[in-house]
C-alpha cells in the first residue's frame, strides 16, 4: 500500500524563509491540495492564487486532529487531498508524530524543513548531537529541571516568549 495516490495527507514543514524556502514539489503539493490546515502565520504564506480551503488549527489541537481523521478517504483515488503545513520538522515534536499514532505511514507523505533545534544550532554554533533537546509547548515547565546541570547545552521550545 505504498502508492502514492494512498498518500491523501500530506505534512510539508515550512523553513524560517517560509513559501519562497519550499521545494516546487512541496509547492505543488499544496496547490493540488483541496484543504490546507495550519497556523495563522502559516496559512498567511498562502500565495492568492491557491484555491483550496483554508482551515486554521483548534486549540486544543486533538480537534483539529479528529478532524483530519474525519476527512480520511474511503476510496483513496477519489477522497479529499489534505495538507497541514507546520514550522520545520514535523517529525521533531510536531504534528506528524500525532499523526503517525493513529494513522500508518503509508497514507502521509512528510517533506520536512529544518528542524528548529537545526536552526537553533547554527544560529549560536552548537553542534546538534552535543546538546539536550525539549519541548515544554503544552507541557508543564518543571520538565527541564532534571536537564538543567553545569555545563550542559539546552535547547528548548516553547509556545511563545514566555
Amino acid at each position: 500500500m505504498s502508492n502514492f495516490s494512498k498518500k491523501w495527507l500530506r505534512v510539508i514543514g515550512i523553513g524560517d524563509d517560509g513559501w519562497k524556502d519550499l521545494a516546487s514539489s512541496s509547492i505543488d503539493l499544496v496547490f493540488e491540495s483541496d484543504i490546507v490546515l495550519g497556523g495563522e502565520r502559516h496559512l498567511s504564506m498562502l500565495p492568492d492564487d491557491f484555491k483550496g480551503e483554508k482551515i486554521l488549527w483548534d486549540s486544543p489541537m486533538k480537534n483539529s486532529i479528529t478532524k483530519i481523521l474525519n476527512w480520511r478517504p474511503v476510496d483513496f483515488e477519489n477522497g479529499l487531498k489534505v495538507t497541514i503545513i507546520a514550522s520545520g520538522d514535523p517529525l521533531c515534536y510536531g504534528i506528524a508524530s500525532k499523526l503517525l499514532q493513529r494513522l500508518p505511514i503509508d497514507e502521509i507523505l512528510i517533506k520536512p524543513s529544518l528542524s528548529s533545534f537545526s536552526l537553533m544550532c547554527s544560529r549560536v554554533g552548537w553542534s546538534l548531537p552535543d546538546v539536550e533537546t525539549l519541548t515544554i509547548h503544552g507541557r508543564p515547565l518543571e520538565i527541564i529541571h532534571p536537564f538543567v546541570q553545569d555545563g550542559a547545552k539546552l535547547l528548548v521550545l516553547s509556545k511563545d516568549e514566555n
